[in-house]
């Protein structure tokens, strides 16, 4: 039986974007040597659920698992 897994980034504000719908506070915290365990937990999603904001930010981010 599949299992689900909810899986949310958001600020303290109840927001993960900016008024302006940037979401440069995120990255910051990015490093492109470390993995954070990411590879892992991506190969054991079937499949996604996203909103439609969420999906047009995704658009920009070129590649995304």
């Amino acid at each position: 039986m599949p299992r689900i897994k909810l899986y949310i980034a958001c600020s303290l504000d109840g927001f993960i974007a900016r008024e302006d719908s940037s979401i440069d506070w995120l990255t910051e915290y990015e490093k492109a040597e470390t993995d954070y365990g990411y590879s892992e937990f991506y190969e054991s999603i079937g499949t996604v659920l996203i909103g439609r904001k969420t999906h047009e930010q995704v658009l920009g981010f070129g590649k995304w698992p």
